[in-house]
């Protein structure tokens, strides 16, 4: 029974391919380098197909039909908001990283206040989107002024 055991653990490892050996799918070996290779070619596909499917996944998004222009106007001010934030968050200075983020995030609030003054037929709602784009502003022009200044 020993002997059997280990005769097919002596089996088993002569199955396995040595250490660093790459296999096809269907066990083959390949050479390392050009396994090597095709490894990091398809780790680079797919790294470059996880970063472009929200992209992607945005453009379909805009392109539904049943999408009202309204819908269109929100969805692409919500994704230029969000790069501009994420880039703003990129920022090493806390204080500009704060700055740019908050541009970002007013300058959305516009956007979505003049979508409201242009579909929007409540009156409360009107004016609420009348008075975030007055009081926003004023802070944008602020904020832009000292990226401006504090920007290295």
């Amino acid at each position: 029974m020993i002997v059997r055991e280990g005769f097919r653990k002596t089996l088993r490892t002569l199955e396995q391919p040595p250490h660093g050996t790459f296999l096809t799918a269907a066990r083959q070996p390949i050479e390392p380098t050009l396994g090597l290779v095709t490894t990091m070619k398809t780790t680079a596909a797919l790294l470059l197909a996880c970063m472009a499917a929200p992209a992607f996944a945005a453009e379909m998004s805009h392109s539904n039909s049943d999408m009202t222009p309204m819908q269109h106007e929100y969805m692409m001010s919500m994704e230029t908001m969000q790069k501009s934030m994420h880039e703003g968050g990129m920022e090493k200075d806390a204080d500009v990283a704060f700055a740019k983020g908050m541009l970002a995030h007013h300058k959305a609030a516009l956007d979505m206040a003049r979508i409201e003054l242009k579909y929007g037929k409540d009156a409360e709602m009107r004016k609420l989107a009348e008075d975030i784009i007055k009081a926003q502003q004023v802070e944008i022009d602020q904020m832009e002024t000292w990226v401006k200044k504090h920007q290295k």
